[in-house]
């Protein structure tokens, strides 16, 4: 939490207490300064609003990561009103307007699909496509039960080491990790894979006139109750 501050912790307190009485539209003396964030009903897009109010307010970076990392509002006002690490301010360039008739060319790309965790193993995978190993059709057997009528299921296709993601690497408080869907995961991974493939320094980006762009479909990640 870089940059300067001379707000203490009773003061910012009270700050993140009305601040999360009108997002929550509750009276201001209900919220337990005490009880975690997730017990006064606070989500991540309502941590994300509020941490950037904050950050204007106290004329210094705070993490994203903060709430979850001190989840309450004494922890969290602790933690800001103590003596800020040196550093400097994170700033935002305005990215002048460029050519429209400008070519696009791809410097980087990664992957992960089942069976193929870079492209050079999906390429494979194509070269391979039409041709079913033995062990696939092994991994059907059981997935229905036998005595239901029917066919029986087309074999699965899973990921490798999908637990196995780094959440500080990526500046995530490890008790935020589990609660992102693994796809989300996935798509830090992979974005950071086609930085370095294309030899991109990540740092390098920020200010820049860099856009990220996202296709994404329906959720097909889903946890019973």
């Amino acid at each position: 939490m870089a940059g300067q501050s001379t707000q203490g912790a009773e003061r910012i307190e009270g700050w993140l207490s009305a601040a999360l009485a009108a997002a929550l539209d509750v009276p201001a003396h209900s919220i337990d300064r005490n009880s975690s964030f997730h017990a006064l009903g606070v989500d991540s897009v309502t941590s994300v609003e509020i941490a950037g109010d904050l950050e204007a307010w106290l004329g210094r970076d705070v993490p994203l990561t903060a709430f979850f990392t001190y989840p309450s509002i004494s922890r969290l006002a602790a933690a800001l009103a103590a003596p800020p690490r040196s550093g400097r301010r994170s700033t935002q360039r305005r990215a002048s307007t460029g050519d429209a008739g400008i070519k696009i060319g791809v410097a980087g790309i990664a992957c992960r699909v089942p069976g193929a965790a870079d492209p050079q193993a999906f390429w494979r995978l194509l070269l391979a496509a039409g041709v079913v190993p033995p062990e696939a059709h092994a991994s059907s057997r059981g997935s229905r039960d036998a005595t239901l009528p029917g066919p029986e299921l087309p074999p699965g296709r899973f990921l490798d080491r999908v637990d196995e993601f780094d959440p500080e690497f990526f500046g995530i408080a490890p008790a935020e990790a589990p609660a992102i869907d693994p796809q989300h995961r996935l798509l830090l991974e992979v974005a950071w894979e086609a930085l370095e493939d294309a030899g991109i320094a990540p740092n390098d980006l920020a200010g820049s006139s860099t856009g990220v762009y996202v296709g994404i479909s329906s959720s097909d990640y889903a946890v019973d109750a």
